[in-house]
């Protein structure tokens, strides 16, 4: 991981709630939820397969 996404991570602890989907459905649904608006920009996604 690079230094600048260290220092994001950092600063961005205080208003960021990560989470994790895995596997295609998974995915499936976050992003339909992403497309329904039901994901806020608070929401930080990591979708693997």
């Amino acid at each position: 991981m690079g230094a600048a996404m260290v220092d994001f991570i950092v600063a961005a602890q205080s208003w960021i709630q990560i989470s994790e989907s895995n596997g295609p459905e998974a995915i499936a649904e976050k992003i339909v939820a992403m497309l329904d608006g039901e994901v806020s920009a608070q929401d930080g996604i990591i979708l693997r397969p």
